[in-house]
């Protein structure tokens, strides 16, 4: 028989204290070992006749009844005491004594869990996507000694302690539903308000807890949504009891809980506080609203300011409305904390910059002219970090005035949380699909920068997504601000390594490759600004994997609420070819030729060790992770055949279609491996509660914006706003009994536009699609499909 240093966790040496009964019960399991070895373990287990795992009185039902789900019983007695409230709110010690006997000491409830799930993972457990718990491969060792106090022996209080997630339920992700108070329903068109349709998210969300706290964070937030103020649910006792619940068993579990709701911002069918200018008091409008929100149990209400993210409102009007709400809030126990958005030239009129004095303010700051119990959320966002170059990601060239001012908040000693981001999936990242890991090491970047430079800020992630890797950065991220809390200090190539730990062999080597693929992306979409063809401003590659559709174009053309960076499109790009000859394929080319080696190293290790050794959650993070590391790969290939293509450098277009339609097609097939949940790829054709008519994924999953910049090239496509896919009514303005007029209108003046010379190229700038998605492409007739081909196809679906 095999030892049994062969069936222990991978990296983990089988405990030298093992009873001799327990050796050699396990050196009679022979050749069979890890499934023998979890048997032998359960009859000696049985034979016990009690738990050997004890929790304490104060650990809610629900939540004793999921970690005993996960870890079962271990193996040797573990004891998880009653919080010791002298000791620091998140400290804990393990402590294994000779006899086997594993005792949990804390300061509270969640410092309780902290350390047992500390405990498992170093017994072999996993908690790194919320949906797949990986598990011991051999006999779990439960004897360890471990330990978190902090620096100096103390937790650090108030925000900046918090190490949170914001859940951005304004896109259609996996739990957008559930926490706004709905569910599937039973043929896919949009949600449903049925009781039993919207607990059936309740198991997701308890294992989504799970992950929050074995993953060491302490608050939860999410987008709060509406339907109209009159609609008959968004306020509705029905919703309310649902909140309530939801936000209940997330306390169950030790953690804070927030709720986005913006004071007027429109964007989105955003939950808003004002909803009209009735209202006595300080408080006026907003009043009704606050005292909703206090009833479901929230610890504190996060708010936004202005009527979208690119426009204001009066800065006096906001400074005493923002001083009125935290003053009622304090009053009943609660923060408030308000988002600071990244857009610039928009200016608080009256109140001068600080540190700027000749200038006025950005009205995004105008928090700092508030009380000083407002907690200001600064936002940077996309992956780049606070010290990177960005080239017109919301009209920026840096994040140098929101690092200034975050020190300066500092400086005085009044309360913030930063706010970045580890997706932002609106064309640009996890929807086009393009996995960037560069998310995961400018997150350590910028915990970095706040340990040296802000130390009293706290951490709110935004998070967008878990699929094509993206559970890597919003692992990533919470690993490196408990290490931030620890004064651990972490490189950018030991994040990965000591994140993936856990899971074992291989990923030591899936480490390796994320490792170098962030470090490629770092130089080659972030730091390798080069100058665009004259008429056009500084680029990255960045510009050109990202996604694009005819929204998104509309606002580079015209210049307005521009978001991402730009690219010149590939129907200009035969007027530039000398530009494109020296600047742009030779860095595309070098791109392509330094991703293909790492995509050809997952390959292998997909290959090798798609099984996960029987272990099915093993087996889907690697494949998750390595199609993430495949897919840019061959986002960038694709890229290179379009502008290939249009450029006419190479004579004819034909090859650099033929790349483009290869890269689609092994894309697709690669996609098709994952099993995506249909809930999350399919469209839906109803535009709520989001206010996009699909779920997260269908953009990725049918390699939308590869087939429309194929298409676009293949067949000298012109219009503007091809296939636009998002309407601007829908997103841009709130409910109210005349946005369906708004909305018929547009549509009508795109129809009607479409007939006029100068205005057809312009016309599906209005519109966006609903019904039913864009249809199929075909690219080079290597496709089978029953739909008709996506040229024009706009006519169809607007």
């Amino acid at each position: 028989p095999p030892p049994v240093a062969e069936w222990s966790t991978p990296g983990r040496a089988p405990r030298a204290s093992m009873s001799p009964a327990r050796a050699a019960a396990l050196r009679g399991a022979g050749a069979a070992a890890p499934t023998v070895a979890r048997a032998l373990a359960a009859l000696l287990l049985c034979s016990r006749g009690s738990s050997a795992l004890t929790l304490p009185p104060e650990v809610p039902e629900r939540v004793a009844d999921q970690v005993r789900a996960v870890l079962a019983d271990p193996e040797d007695r573990v004891e998880v005491l009653s919080a010791d409230h002298t000791l620091p709110a998140e400290s804990y010690e393990v402590v294994c004594a000779e006899d086997g006997h594993t005792v949990v000491r804390s300061g509270s409830l969640l410092a309780s869990l902290y350390g047992l799930y500390a405990l498992a993972q170093s017994a072999g457990y996993a908690f790194l996507h919320p949906l797949h718990v990986v598990r011991p491969t051999g006999v779990p060792d439960w004897c360890h000694t471990l330990s978190a106090r902090g620096r100096g022996g103390s937790t650090p209080a108030g925000v900046e302690a918090v190490r949170g997630t914001h859940l951005h339920t304004q896109h259609p992700i996996e739990l957008a539903d559930l926490l706004n108070g709905v569910g599937p329903s039973p043929g896919g068109r949009g949600p449903s308000e049925d009781e039993v349709a919207w607990a059936s998210g309740l198991p997701m969300w308890t294992q989504y807890l799970q992950w929050l706290v074995a993953n060491k964070q302490n608050l939860v937030e999410w987008a709060l949504l509406e339907w109209g103020p009159t609609d008959g649910f968004s306020t509705s006792p029905v919703r309310k009891r649902r909140l309530t619940a939801v936000v209940a068993r997330a306390q169950e579990w030790g953690l804070s809980v927030s709720i986005d709701a913006p004071v007027n911002l429109q964007q989105q069918h955003a939950f808003r506080l004002q909803v009209g200018e009735a209202g006595e008091g300080p408080l006026g409008p907003v009043k009704a609203r606050l005292d909703w929100l206090c009833d479901l149990g929230l610890d504190m209400i996060s708010t936004e300011i202005g009527s979208t993210e690119f426009s204001h409102a009066d800065a006096s009007e906001t400074v005493a409305l923002l001083n009125a709400t935290v003053e009622y809030l304090a009053a009943k126990g609660k923060q408030l904390v308000v988002k600071n958005h990244a857009s610039t030239n928009q200016y608080a009129t009256g109140y001068k910059d600080p540190l700027e004095p000749s200038k006025e303010l950005n009205f995004n700051y105008i928090t700092y002219y508030a009380d000083k119990r407002v907690v200001s959320a600064p936002h940077t966002v996309q992956m780049y970090s606070l010290s990177d170059p960005l080239v017109g990601s919301y009209g920026r060239r840096n994040f140098s005035d929101i690092f200034a001012m975050m020190k300066l908040l500092d400086r005085e000693g009044k309360p913030q949380v930063f706010f970045p981001e580890t997706a932002y999936w609106v064309d640009f990242d996890n929807s086009v699909p393009l996995f960037l890991p560069l998310y995961a090491t400018d997150r350590l970047r910028d915990l970095q920068t706040l340990t040296r430079e802000v130390p009293r800020a706290g951490h709110l992630n935004f998070e967008s997504g878990w699929a094509f890797g993206y559970w890597i950065n919003n692992a990533a991220q919470a690993f490196a601000a408990w290490s931030r809390r620890n004064g651990e200090e972490l490189t950018e190539e030991r994040l990965f390594h000591s994140l993936l730990a856990p899971l074992g062999a291989p990923f030591d080597k899936v480490a390796d490759v994320l490792f170098q693929l962030a470090t490629l992306q770092n130089r080659t979409l972030v730091h390798d600004v080069f100058e665009g063809h004259e008429g056009y401003t500084p680029q990255t590659l960045m510009g050109y994997l990202q996604g694009w559709e005819g929204m998104a174009e509309a606002q580079e053309h015209f210049q307005f609420a521009v978001v991402m960076p730009p690219r010149v499109h590939p129907r200009d790009i035969s007027k530039r070819g000398d530009w494109y000859i020296e600047a742009l394929a030779p860095r595309l080319k070098a791109l392509a030729s330094a991703a293909r080696p790492l995509a050809r190293r997952c390959r292998a290790l997909r290959a090798a060790h798609g099984g996960g050794g029987g272990d099915a959650a093993r087996a889907a993070l690697l494949k998750d992770a390595c199609v993430g590391v495949e897919l840019f790969s061959l986002r960038v290939e694709q890229v290179g055949g379009i502008y290939e293509a249009a450029s006419g450098a190479a004579g004819s277009p034909e090859g650099g279609l033929l790349r483009s339609a290869a890269a689609i097609r092994e894309g697709l097939a690669l996609i098709e491996s994952l099993a995506l949940a249909p809930e999350w790829t399919r469209w839906t054709g109803e535009a709520w509660p989001t206010a996009y008519p699909y779920g997260y994924l269908w953009p990725a999953a049918s390699l939308f914006f590869w087939r429309r910049d194929h298409q676009i090239v293949a067949h000298g496509v012109s219009e503007a706003c091809y296939l636009n896919l998002y309407d601007p009514v829908e997103i841009g303005l709130p409910f109210s009994r005349y946005k369906r007029f708004f909305q018929n209108l547009a549509h009508g003046l795109s129809k009607t536009l479409g007939w006029l010379p100068w205005f057809y190229h312009y016309a599906g700038c209005l519109t966006g699609p609903s019904a039913e998605p864009p249809a199929p492409l075909d690219p080079a007739g290597a496709l089978a499909t029953t739909a008709p081909p996506m040229a024009f196809v706009e006519r169809a679906y607007f």
